[in-house]
Protein backbone atom coordinates (compact mmCIF):
# COMPACT_ATOMS: atom_id res chain seq x y z
CA UNK A 1 0.00 0.00 0.00
CA UNK A 2 1.63 3.48 -0.97
CA UNK A 3 0.46 5.79 1.54
CA UNK A 4 0.40 9.73 1.08
CA UNK A 5 2.87 11.94 2.59
CA UNK A 6 -0.06 14.04 4.77
CA UNK A 7 -1.44 10.60 5.58
CA UNK A 8 1.66 9.38 6.38
CA UNK A 9 2.32 12.48 8.68
CA UNK A 10 -0.66 11.65 10.23
CA UNK A 11 -0.60 8.47 11.01
CA UNK A 12 2.95 9.03 12.46
CA UNK A 13 1.78 11.88 14.74
CA UNK A 14 -0.85 9.89 16.20
CA UNK A 15 1.24 6.61 17.44
CA UNK A 16 1.75 5.67 20.40
CA UNK A 17 6.08 6.36 20.66
CA UNK A 18 6.60 3.69 23.16
CA UNK A 19 4.59 1.34 21.35
CA UNK A 20 6.40 2.46 18.46
CA UNK A 21 9.74 2.41 19.79
CA UNK A 22 9.48 -1.41 20.80
CA UNK A 23 8.34 -2.61 17.64
CA UNK A 24 11.27 -0.73 16.28
CA UNK A 25 13.89 -2.90 18.60
CA UNK A 26 11.79 -5.72 17.85
CA UNK A 27 12.23 -5.23 14.24
CA UNK A 28 16.02 -4.23 14.22
CA UNK A 29 17.19 -7.05 16.42
CA UNK A 30 15.11 -9.42 14.35
CA UNK A 31 16.79 -8.13 11.28
CA UNK A 32 19.94 -9.01 13.29
CA UNK A 33 19.03 -12.37 14.06
CA UNK A 34 18.30 -13.22 10.60
CA UNK A 35 21.28 -11.67 9.30
CA UNK A 36 23.01 -13.51 12.06
CA UNK A 37 21.83 -17.52 10.92
CA UNK A 38 22.46 -16.20 6.98
CA UNK A 39 25.59 -15.20 8.07
CA UNK A 40 26.63 -18.77 10.62
CA UNK A 41 25.44 -20.67 7.18
CA UNK A 42 27.78 -18.87 5.16
CA UNK A 43 25.56 -16.64 3.24
CA UNK A 44 26.98 -13.34 3.62
CA UNK A 45 25.73 -11.63 0.51
CA UNK A 46 22.22 -12.46 1.50
CA UNK A 47 23.19 -11.44 5.26
CA UNK A 48 24.18 -8.06 3.87
CA UNK A 49 21.32 -7.70 1.38
CA UNK A 50 18.76 -8.19 3.83
CA UNK A 51 19.99 -5.03 6.10
CA UNK A 52 20.17 -3.08 2.70
CA UNK A 53 16.69 -3.74 1.94
CA UNK A 54 15.23 -2.92 5.24
CA UNK A 55 17.78 0.06 6.07
CA UNK A 56 15.75 2.77 4.41
CA UNK A 57 12.20 1.41 5.81
CA UNK A 58 13.55 1.24 9.40
CA UNK A 59 15.40 4.90 8.77
CA UNK A 60 11.66 6.28 8.00
CA UNK A 61 10.36 4.51 10.87
CA UNK A 62 12.28 6.13 13.43
CA UNK A 63 12.74 9.52 12.28
CA UNK A 64 12.02 11.73 14.80
CA UNK A 65 12.71 9.18 17.35
CA UNK A 66 15.07 10.02 20.56
CA UNK A 67 17.16 6.93 19.92
CA UNK A 68 16.60 6.90 15.89
CA UNK A 69 20.67 7.21 15.47
CA UNK A 70 20.98 4.51 17.84
CA UNK A 71 19.01 2.30 16.07
CA UNK A 72 20.44 2.94 13.05
CA UNK A 73 24.00 2.50 14.04
CA UNK A 74 22.77 -1.33 15.52
CA UNK A 75 21.75 -1.55 11.84
CA UNK A 76 24.98 -0.31 10.37
CA UNK A 77 26.87 -2.09 13.09
CA UNK A 78 24.99 -5.54 11.85
CA UNK A 79 25.52 -5.30 8.26
CA UNK A 80 29.03 -4.60 8.62
CA UNK A 81 30.04 -7.50 10.67
CA UNK A 82 27.79 -9.93 8.78
CA UNK A 83 28.58 -9.03 5.16
CA UNK A 84 31.52 -11.13 6.44
CA UNK A 85 32.84 -14.35 7.94
CA UNK A 86 32.10 -13.55 11.82
CA UNK A 87 33.18 -15.08 14.64
CA UNK A 88 34.42 -15.32 18.17
CA UNK A 89 32.52 -13.40 21.66
CA UNK A 90 31.34 -10.81 19.87
CA UNK A 91 29.17 -12.52 17.27
CA UNK A 92 28.12 -15.34 20.43
CA UNK A 93 26.95 -11.92 22.71
CA UNK A 94 25.56 -10.37 19.61
CA UNK A 95 23.39 -13.39 19.14
CA UNK A 96 22.28 -13.67 22.79
CA UNK A 97 21.24 -10.55 22.53
CA UNK A 98 18.61 -10.75 19.79
CA UNK A 99 17.11 -13.19 21.41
Amino acid sequence: EVIEPAIYAVRTADRDSAVADRFAWLWVTGLAYEAMRLNEAGNYSAAKELIDWNYSRVRKFVEGFSNARELLATLAQTQKRVSRRWKGRSKQEAYIATK
